[in-house]
Formats: structure tokens, C-alpha cells, sequence
């Protein structure tokens, strides 16, 4: 009996993907930079026509592996940030943004790590977050804060 009260109890209180990722827009937005939030897959739209039948279209939505959050990092913030790294940066631009959630023990696809080490290897802020934490050590890590 004790187990099966244990195994219910811990099932409610696992960690929600979408719990980390309201965390993680937060941070983002009251840090000031520019994030959304993005959705990758496919929808079915049913088009009655003018004689009467049904045709079903397929929209895709991003590319597959295309992270959860996507945005900007404004120039002033990149600026400030090197300048605390190197006090004779005069000049700086946006970064681009991107942040894959997950669930603590979820693992990436493919196509996810692809986008990713792109992102990263063209210089762009590219991270996994599998908790509110790792973004903010990640922040901290490039002294964002």
C-alpha cells in the first residue's frame, strides 16, 4: 500500500516540460531579451469545396529540430556584457537566441542536436535546458547576469 501511495505521489510532482519552459521565458524576458515561443510539427486543415467534397491540406510548422524558444538577445545587453568582459568593447550586435526544454532525463533528437551545434558554431546563445537552473548557470557561465 505504502508504495503505491509513494509511485502516485511522485508521478504528480515530476517536472513538466512546460513548467521549465514558462521558467525559462521569464527569465529570458525579464533579463530583456526578445523570446516566443515556438511550435515544430504538422496540422490538418479539412477545405469543404464548391462541389461539395472535402480536401485535407498539411501545414508544417519550423523545420524539425527547431528549439522551444527562439528570439534575440538586444545589442545594449550583448554590449553591456562584453564590457564587463573587456572594458574597450565600443560596439556590439544582437545574438541570436535559442533554447531547447526538456524534461530532466528527456533526451534530444537528432535533428534537435543538429540545430543546435549549427547555432552554436555560427555563434549564436544555443543551450539545453532541462530545468530553470541550467539556463540561469548558463547565463551566469557567459555573464549575462
Amino acid at each position: 500500500m505504502t508504495e503505491r501511495i509513494s509511485a502516485k505521489l511522485f508521478q504528480r510532482t515530476k517536472v513538466r516540460e512546460t513548467d521549465i519552459l514558462k521558467a525559462c521565458l521569464d527569465i529570458c524576458l525579464r533579463i530583456g531579451f526578445v523570446v516566443f515561443r515556438t511550435n515544430t510539427g504538422v496540422a490538418k486543415y479539412t477545405h469543404k469545396l464548391k462541389n461539395g467534397t472535402t480536401k485535407d491540406s498539411f501545414v508544417r510548422f519550423n523545420e524539425p529540430g527547431y528549439p522551444d524558444i527562439a528570439g534575440y538577445i538586444p545589442e545594449r545587453i550583448e554590449l553591456a556584457r562584453r564590457k564587463r568582459i573587456d572594458e574597450n568593447t565600443t560596439h556590439a550586435g544582437a545574438i541570436a537566441l535559442y533554447i531547447e526544454v526538456k524534461r530532466p532525463g528527456g533526451k534530444l533528437t537528432n535533428f534537435q542536436k543538429t540545430f543546435l551545434d549549427n547555432a552554436k558554431g555560427n555563434g549564436c546563445f544555443s543551450i539545453v535546458a532541462y530545468g530553470a537552473d541550467d539556463l540561469i548557470s548558463n547565463l551566469k557561465l557567459l555573464r549575462y547576469i
